[in-house]
């Protein structure tokens, strides 16, 4: 750890200790606290096999305690789905949100109904109903299913009523060129805006992208509408995971798993103080950062004083305390505080076109025992720039403070 006093600003350790209401993370699954395991899923090491690689298998695991979605979230989990040599694999696995009547019992049929599905010959109720998922299908079937290959992300919905294979009820598809069946790792996020639902595999761009809302539904690529989800309490619903095998098997093992509220793009607060030369520094940042690194998160501080040393640093708590007597900055970061690595402003003497930045997730990484770390979804990092400036009390000016706040 770096451990450095500076202007009087104490640095030392401070672990963020609990995630925001709504949130959790699973960097492995060596604890299963918090989870309901059904049928054939297993725990077995750091990872939750959804089906072990064996014929006619079916799991479902969810997260025991309802969680908002209506009002948005971000969640990303690691699977890897390996085809034991000489079979062909089957059937697929499925991230799925539900307000069926079995709740964190919800299980349906195996085989290509990948564990959400049921048969045209099975039971009423054998199928999750009200609910949406986003299948992973490593499995191409003909008539009712229609799948356009044996490698494909789509995203089913029937509404309120029982989910349903055929790609006839699917809101978007995408097939990609990576097998997602190779016995890799591979990482799938799914983002919810009120509105879009995007889903990210292993990138940081959208791999498909559909308008959907939990109130008002959808569109089926097939043509039709589709309606919204019945929703616990009118904004909540059980999230997990269901997967399947039939005459040909695979294992489907999911890695990790994180979920968090939708979170607004990084705040400023607090008051910037104007140097000896009339700069105003402002702190910005171009994304909030994740715990699993899955964008760039830069913090800039621009309209510093040129040619100056300077400093980001942060801290896990707001304040507004007066940075010295007679100065027009405010210290914005409460104690304890990490420093970052010193830095020139560059820009020209005596202007304002120096720039102070910090690339987040490079410092995070390789600085594993910094303040704050391990971040978890939902925690909060509270940054400042720090600048010379000879003329001014203290002979050093801030600018105003960020907050940036973990997403999965």
């Amino acid at each position: 750890m770096q451990r450095t006093a500076f202007w009087s600003i104490g640095c030392c350790i401070a672990l963020a200790s609990s995630s925001a209401a709504q949130s959790f993370n699973y960097a492995d699954f060596t604890n299963t606290t918090g989870l309901v395991l059904n049928g054939n899923a297993t725990q077995t090491g750091v990872a939750l096999h959804v089906t072990s690689p064996l014929t006619t298998q079916k799991g479902s695991f969810w997260y025991s305690t309802p969680v908002n979605v209506a009002a948005g979230f971000d969640t990303t989990f690691t699977f890897r789905i390996a085809v034991p040599t000489g079979n062909a694999g089957a059937d697929g696995m499925a991230f799925v949100i539900q307000n069926d009547p079995r709740g964190t019992a919800a299980l349906a049929d195996s085989g290509s109904d990948i564990g959400c599905y049921a048969e045209p010959t099975s039971a009423a109720g054998t199928a999750i109903a009200n609910s949406i998922a986003i299948e992973i299908d490593t499995y191409q079937i003909g008539a009712p299913w229609n799948d356009p290959d044996a490698n494909h992300i789509s995203i089913h919905t029937n509404g309120t009523g029982d989910i349903l294979g055929s790609e006839t009820y699917s809101l978007g598809l995408y097939s990609p060129a990576a097998n997602m069946s190779d016995g890799a790792l591979h990482t799938l996020r799914v983002l919810y805006q009120p509105g879009t639902l995007d889903v990210f595999l292993d990138s940081t761009t959208p791999s498909l992208s559909v308008s959907y809302s939990f109130a008002t539904g959808g569109t089926w690529t097939a043509g039709g509408t589709v309606g919204g989800l019945n929703l616990i309490g009118g904004n909540s619903a059980y999230v997990g995971f269901t997967a399947a095998t039939g005459g040909a098997w695979e294992a489907h093992n999911v890695l990790s798993w994180s979920f968090g509220p939708l979170v607004s793009n990084p705040t400023s607060y607090c008051t910037a103080g104007t140097s000896a030369n009339g700069c105003v520094a402002a702190i910005s940042a171009n994304a909030n950062p994740s715990v699993s690194f899955a964008h760039p998160c830069t913090v800039t501080v621009g309209n510093v004083e040129g040619a100056k040393s300077g400093i980001i640093f942060y801290g896990l708590a707001q304040v507004a305390t007066p940075w010295a007597s007679g100065s027009s900055s405010y210290l914005c970061v409460k104690a304890p505080t990490q420093r970052t690595g010193t830095q020139n402003s560059g820009g020209t003497i005596g202007q304002c076109n120096g720039i102070l930045a910090l690339d987040w997730n490079a410092y995070q990484s390789a600085n594993p025992t910094a303040l704050g770390v391990p971040w978890t979804t939902g925690i909060s990092a509270y940054c400042q720039g720090w600048y010379r400036d000879p003329p001014a009390p203290k002979t050093t000016s801030l600018s105003n403070a960020l907050a940036l706040t973990y997403v999965p």
